[in-house]
């Protein structure tokens, strides 16, 4: 019997080896997750600011349609370019809010033939097209830049 007392006695710190190694792995996984929870905030966020940019500037374009004086027939000559909001200074811009503002610039580029199947004739109307650059502004001064094209229907 006194033996296997010894024996009981001797294993009584493996215990403590098992249960400090369970422990430092749980430190790990814990930490592991931290970090990547860490990560995908960060990166939820960058997408959040983005998308708050990128609609910025989808408004600027927005404006550009509700504004025909952006793309009358006072803008059709060449390699010229009207600011919006404001056509007298191009830094202007218009807010949407205490976080999101837009600017950016409509250019004429050229007059062409109308579309096939537009419904109007070829040769007596022209197709003007022109450039739209929209610079929208988010927070944390996030930037993004659309380029469209579009062309009105002209004599």
């Amino acid at each position: 019997m006194h033996f296997l007392k010894c024996k009981v006695k001797d294993q009584s710190g493996f215990t403590i080896v098992v249960v400090i190694m369970i422990l430092a792995l749980l430190t790990i996984l814990g930490t592991a997750a931290i970090t990547t929870s860490s990560t995908e905030l960060q990166t939820s966020s960058s997408e959040e600011i983005y998308k708050m940019a990128f609609f910025a500037a989808e408004s600027g374009v927005t404006y550009v349609r509700q504004n025909p004086d952006l793309y009358h027939v006072n803008n059709i000559e060449e390699n010229q370019s009207l600011s919006f909001p404001d056509t007298d200074d191009e830094a202007v811009k218009y807010n949407l809010g205490s976080l999101q503002s837009f600017n950016g610039t409509t250019g004429y580029l050229g007059s062409s033939a109308v579309p096939r199947g537009s419904g109007y004739e070829v040769g007596t109307y022209k197709a003007h097209d022109y450039h739209i650059i929209s610079e929208g502004f988010g927070p944390r001064d996030s930037k993004v830049r659309i380029d469209a094209g579009f062309y009105r229907i002209g004599l």
